[in-house]
């Protein structure tokens, strides 16, 4: 009787496909996986690079600002001579308080809008921080204190106060009334005073005001009371 050997053969030419899709698929997932690590290795390294670049303007501006109140004994109050020392792949924004004691600037990125940093007064000498100076750690401004009359005339009131630590702008308000229902007029400044005017003569106002910076609003401060003088006839 003759052997049959057709099985023999169809088990190896089996076992042979087998192996070379094996292989082949081995090749495929070592490329693929080779691939997906490149691209992700030169994602990473962009966005290190892109980091870097946001954190080098931003301590270039820190840096300017901190030799200009090394200079001056105070930051300066207008900064957007150190604004446009960006590089042109960022953007640089904030402000500074009118007295120079604070600051803060965000640095972001032109091309990738996920990068934010900022850097500012409590910080300038670490590395820039995350985010923005609306979400850092720039605190509230304090409420500000000294609210006093300068002088009033029959259609106008002039108010000074106090220097609110981390403040960038200050709101004055005069009302005719205490709970303020009815504002007789708002000032918004960076300056320590305000003049609230096209008032009526001979009337009773009550005047407040609160600090703002990037973080929010501080509280309103006491409240003065003061009559405008009658008007000369």
């Amino acid at each position: 009787m003759e052997p049959n050997i057709s099985p023999i053969k169809i088990n190896k030419a089996s076992s042979n496909l087998k192996r070379n899709f094996m292989v082949v698929a081995v090749i495929i997932v070592t490329l693929i996986s080779a691939t997906l690590l490149t691209v992700a290795g030169l994602y990473f390294w962009q966005k290190n690079t892109i980091i870097s670049q946001v954190k080098d303007d931003l301590n270039k501006a820190a840096s300017s600002m901190t030799a200009q109140r090394n200079q001056t004994g105070a930051y300066p109050s207008t900064i957007t001579d150190i604004l446009a020392l960006a590089s042109k792949t960022v953007k640089l924004s904030g402000d500074s308080s009118f007295d120079g004691t604070t600051y803060c600037i965000t640095g972001s990125s032109l091309s990738d809008k996920s990068i934010i940093l900022h850097v500012d007064s409590l910080t300038d000498s670490k590395d820039p921080q995350s985010g923005s100076c609306t979400s850092g750690t720039v605190p509230l401004p304090s409420v500000p204190g000294g609210l006093s009359v300068a002088f009033a005339s029959s259609s106008s009131i002039k108010l000074t106060w106090n220097v609110a630590p981390y403040a960038t702008k200050y709101t004055l308000q005069c009302a005719v009334n205490s709970d303020f229902s009815t504002i007789a007029a708002t000032v918004t400044n960076k300056d320590s005073s305000g003049l609230c005017d096209n008032l009526k003569p001979n009337t009773k106002y009550y005047c407040r005001v609160k600090a703002t910076n990037q973080k929010g609003d501080s509280g309103w401060s006491t409240v003065q009371n003061i009559t405008t003088l009658i008007l000369n006839s």
